[in-house]
Order: structure tokens, then C-alpha cells, then sequence
């Protein structure tokens, strides 16, 4: 189990300072001040998390449970990785959208009526 854990913990090393895909999954059970998120190809209650010390997008609004977004990886631990949102969100619609705030607002609306 040893080799294991410093074996991934080297993986993910590799992506400390880079700038990621990553999906939002809400606020952390662990922790009530950072929020959770996981990177493609990581599988749920099996593989580590995101934590997500800061989930303010431009504007002022708070990026919602769902949005795709990037994030600038700061800090690694054994299996999970620590970092704050990149830029701007990014969601998974149309290529014609350009994911102005207007219109992830109404993203968010649409799924909270769903």
C-alpha cells in the first residue's frame, strides 16, 4: 500500500501548477470552507478529489454544482489535489456558446427546475 500511495502521489505531482479540466460537485462534507471537484477520468469514491478553495467565477457569481471548469492546481497530497477556479467557467453546451454569465445563470436556473 505504501508503494501505491507514493507511486499516485508522484502522478500527481505532475499536474501541481497546471491548469485542469474539472467538474463542480457541490460543497465539501469534510470541510464547510472549500468545495469539491473532480478531474476527467477520476472515478467517485474510488479515486481522490478536488478541493476547491475558491469557487468565485468573474462577476461575482458562484460556479453551481454541474459546471465544468478550469482549475489552477496548487497544492497535491497523497491522493487528492488542492486548487482555486481558472479564469472563467466553462460548461458543456453548444460550441456557439461563449458561457457569458447571463447564460450560465440560465444553465443553472434550467437544471434546478428540472
Amino acid at each position: 500500500m505504501a508503494i501505491q500511495k507514493k507511486d499516485f502521489a508522484g502522478k500527481l505531482e505532475a499536474v501541481q501548477g497546471q491548469t485542469v479540466r474539472a467538474l463542480v460537485e457541490g460543497e465539501s462534507k469534510d470541510n464547510p470552507l472549500v468545495w469539491e471537484a473532480r478531474l476527467e477520468g477520476m472515478a467517485p469514491e474510488i479515486d481522490g478529489k478536488v478541493y476547491l478553495t475558491d469557487v468565485e467565477l468573474p462577476g461575482g457569481e458562484i460556479a453551481a454544482t454541474g459546471d465544468m471548469v478550469r482549475v489552477e492546481i496548487q497544492k497535491t497530497d497523497s491522493y487528492d489535489l488542492v486548487g482555486a477556479l481558472w479564469i472563467e467557467a466553462r460548461h458543456l453546451c453548444s460550441s456557439s456558446c461563449a458561457g457569458s454569465p447571463k447564460h450560465l445563470r440560465g444553465l443553472r436556473r434550467a437544471r434546478r427546475s428540472a
